[in-house]
């Protein structure tokens, strides 16, 4: 980077804490980058909090929202859906709560007041991608200014080594502040003095700030192996500052009060040797031989999503739409999105990096048992719009999607398959099990045409139509089905007898065909006219997964249709990596190229590689569209385990790659 860039903030992190930084390495123009719509932000997977109400009661549960009634063939259900007037409070708190919130900003002052761009000049900002670590060089008011940022792998901290003589002579020094939580995009409120503590304990060797923000509490802990002084200018603002021209400072992030805090020598060491393995193991495409004017874009969106996805996307939960970047949805993470974020892992030899997000399935089964008993279904049923305890958040959408039901054992068995460990089968087939519970529970059996059909009220993955006109919507059916042959194989692997979900099997409906084309669900006969926006999902089930019951030539003209009459800048990041599967899958590598790297509004690739879309304010970065990318990659280069699928790349027309490490898709 040699020039502010809003677009590209550059982050490190260690797949559970991230920390995004301007071009000085700090957060030092948070002002600035907000007005631009990317906030600057410290964040962690397990920091959550709750903003109680000022009225009675001070904080609300699910059982206080009004839901919305409605009939699924003979079952009376009711969904948090509509708002209802008196219930405004219920129905607005729950949706906005818990969220994650920005644990602290570190920020460089100049003369005791926060910097602004124009004091900044001769720019020149690097990311060693190799060690996971920042380097920023630039001039204030033209004195010299060296900045090195990492993360610690083993501690959720950041460390710097900053270098300047403005240090010593007092021109130059550190601020670290602290905001209230918020559901917003920043995922701070700078107004709410009085709602929360930061309380300072100083011993002769460290510094030591508990936060506290009603029933959230965490510590920040500071250390430096260079003379320093901490000094608390305001309720939640401190200043560090030192005499000496260079200060190693690190500043630990946790839950409870550490016994001990990593030097920026051991953060640096830890942070080069954890991303020098990373980068020495698993899947790699190599397109320095390729032609096509093209190959050197595609392979620099290749390793800056590798590089984002494992630095903030990698951890104890299925990350936000955002990661750790910022804020999104409420500052809520969404299910349906968790496949196109990590389920790449596996094929490129990444397996392990999945893990720690999957077993919050196993941890939360209960509550998505709970959740499908509270409309009579058998099973569990897995939510949307979520926070770390797994309940359903109000939605005029959320709440009646349904896709991402099946995504645990689509990742799961891409887990298997890349390890054989039959350990798996054991500590997951209950997970399984509660998941096709529902599953086979919510088909619909039509006594007449023998066959068992998904009706509304639903929302599909292409979120545009009414809930209770949806039948058989064309991905979810075809979807459904084969993630249920999947969880067959686990019974059977289980040695489990399962009748009932082999007679399901047997008997879904087929997806719809409409003047030559798939539509988006039965009833939808005017999907090209009417509905020609959104995701068009109809391609998944035959991109995302392989397909006995589509006809090629159907979906071959599906996609040139939606090619021809689609609004391009509706569809968002991952809906191009589901089309270039598609395309491949029906062995058109042109096309799948095109379609990959599309001009379009939503498949912008920022200098810092993140999927940037330009035209949502409020998701301005999208790393769904990353993981999908990487997803895409691995069919298109590795192709299938039993060789339908060759490559997703034209031969003799410049396009000519090497790869390693990575697994043929096993579907």
């Amino acid at each position: 980077m040699t020039s502010i860039d809003h677009e590209s903030i550059l982050t490190v992190g260690n797949g559970e804490f991230a920390f995004n930084t301007d071009v000085t390495g700090l957060q030092s123009l948070s002002h600035y980058y907000e007005e631009k719509d990317v906030p600057l932000v410290t964040m962690s997977q397990w920091g959550w909090h709750s903003s109680p109400r000022l009225e009675q009661p001070h904080r609300f549960t699910f059982e206080d929202v009004e839901l919305t009634s409605y009939t699924h063939e003979d079952k009376e259900v009711s969904y948090a859906v509509t708002m209802q007037e008196g219930n405004e409070d219920a129905y607005n708190w729950m949706r906005k709560n818990p969220h994650k919130y920005n644990l602290g900003r570190l920020a460089l002052l100049w003369k005791n007041q926060p910097l602004k761009p124009v004091q900044l000049s001769s720019i020149n900002q690097e990311l060693i991608l190799l060690e996971g670590k920042i380097n920023s060089q630039f001039n204030i008011e033209g004195v010299p200014v060296s900045v090195t940022t990492v993360v610690g792998q083993s501690q959720d901290s950041v460390s710097f080594r900053i270098e300047s003589e403005a240090l010593k002579n007092g021109d130059l020094s550190i601020s670290l502040a602290f905001p209230y939580g918020s559901h917003k995009k920043s995922a701070s409120d700078w107004q709410s003095q009085d709602r929360h503590q930061s309380e300072l304990n100083t011993t002769e060797d460290s510094y030591v700030i508990k936060r506290t923000m009603d029933d959230t509490s965490y510590f920040v802990s500071l250390l430096s192996d260079n003379q320093m002084t901490l000094t608390q200018v305001d309720t939640h603002d401190f200043v560090i500052q030192t005499e000496e021209t260079t200060l190693e400072l690190t500043s630990l992030f946790s839950q409870e009060e550490a016994s001990s805090v990593h030097s920026f020598e051991k953060n640096k060491t830890e942070s080069k040797e954890k991303w020098t393995a990373f980068w020495n193991k698993g899947g790699m495409i190599d397109f320095s031989s390729s032609t096509d004017p093209r190959a050197n874009e595609l392979e620099r969106r290749m390793v800056l999503s590798l590089y984002l996805i494992a630095a903030q996307g990698t951890g104890s939960l299925p990350p936000q739409e955002t990661g750790l970047t910022m804020n999104s949805w409420y500052g809520k993470f969404h299910l349906e999105m968790h496949l196109w974020h990590n389920a790449f892992l596996p094929l490129w030899g990444h397996e392990e990096l999945i893990m720690p997000s999957l077993r919050w399935y196993k941890n939360h089964l209960n509550q998505a048992i709970e959740n499908a008993k509270r409309n009579g279904y058998k099973g569990a049923r897995w939510p949307k719009m979520i926070g770390f305890d797994a309940i359903d958040s109000p939605s005029t959408i959320a709440t009646l999607l349904i896709w991402q039901q099946t995504h645990i054992i689509y990742m799961l068995e891409l887990v298997y398959q890349a390890s054989k460990d039959n350990q798996l089968i054991d500590d997951y087939f209950e997970v399984v099990e509660e998941t096709i519970g529902f599953v086979c529970d919510f088909f619909v059996y039509d006594e007449e045409t023998q066959t068992y059909h998904l009706t509304g009220p639903i929302i599909p993955s292409q979120e545009v139509y009414e809930s209770m006109d949806v039948k058989n919507p064309t991905f979810e059916l075809e979807y459904w089905r084969f993630t249920l042959g999947l969880a067959i194989k686990w019974a059977d692997r289980k040695q489990v007898s399962q009748d009932k979900w082999k007679d399901v099997y047997d008997h879904i409906a087929k997806p719809t065909i409409h003047k030559g084309v798939y539509l988006g669900h039965e009833q939808a006969k005017d999907t090209y006219e009417t509905y020609n926006h959104d995701h068009p999902s109809m391609t998944g089930m035959y991109g995302l997964i392989p397909n006995d019951r589509i006809d090629s030539q159907v979906m071959a003209d599906t996609i040139d249709k939606i090619l021809e009459c689609w609004e391009m800048d509706t569809m968002w990041g991952w809906d191009f990596a589901m089309m270039a599967m598609t395309a491949t899958r029906l062995n058109n590598p042109s096309q799948a190229i095109d379609i990959l790297l599309m001009d379009a509004s939503k498949n912008h690739y920022s200098t810092n590689g993140h999927n940037y879309q330009k035209t949502r304010k409020d998701l301005p970065v999208y790393l769904p569209g990353n993981g999908s990318l990487l997803l895409a990659l691995s069919l298109m280069a590795a192709g299938t385990k039993d060789g339908r699928v060759q490559s997703g790349f034209p031969k003799d027309s410049g396009w000519i790659l090497n790869y390693e490490d990575i697994r043929p898709f096993p579907y």
